[in-house]
């Protein structure tokens, strides 16, 4: 039987497989792709994905401080 915790993991590495096919249109310049679009959606993705990688290391912890931290982590590395 398979854990929780690898049932978890194994959707978290899915998500940021979709988050990367997500991300890398943003980065090729696609003509006719909306201006936000290009400037804001690999930021955006990117804290999203630090969030997954958080959960994957800890799959136990509750979603509020996953995201706490995750923020943290995308704003404290985004101002360095």
């Amino acid at each position: 039987m398979v854990s929780r915790g690898a049932r978890v993991r194994w959707r978290l590495c899915l998500m940021v497989a979709l988050l990367i096919g997500l991300g890398l249109p943003s980065r090729l310049g696609i003509p006719g792709a909306p201006s936000g679009y290009v400037l804001y959606a690999g930021d955006a993705l990117w804290a999203a994905m630090v969030y997954f990688g958080y959960l994957f290391l800890w799959p136990a912890w509750p979603r509020g401080r996953a995201i706490a931290v995750a923020l943290t982590s995308a704003y404290l590395i985004e101002c360095s």
